[in-house]
């Protein structure tokens, strides 16, 4: 597996693209089976997504980086 290179995004940068995007965060979480006040818990910081729910919302939103995603394979 290839090693990523991505950075994630800030809380801002996530608003921005659903503005672009021209969805609402809640038709967000609800396009990925999340509940919407939690992933605005998330968003907002009150939920700090270390491990879990919280971790995976942080990460589908792109607020950290899968670590599973990032490890680079060695043989």
């Amino acid at each position: 597996m290839a090693k990523h290179d991505a950075a994630p995004i800030t809380a801002n940068q996530f608003r921005k693209s659903l503005i672009d995007q021209g969805i609402t965060h809640k038709e967000w979480a609800e396009a990925r089976g999340y509940d919407p006040e939690y992933c605005s818990r998330v968003l907002t910081g009150m939920v700090k997504g270390t491990r879990g729910k919280g971790h995976a919302i942080k990460v589908a939103m792109g607020l950290k980086i899968d670590p599973k995603a990032t490890s680079e394979v060695t043989a």
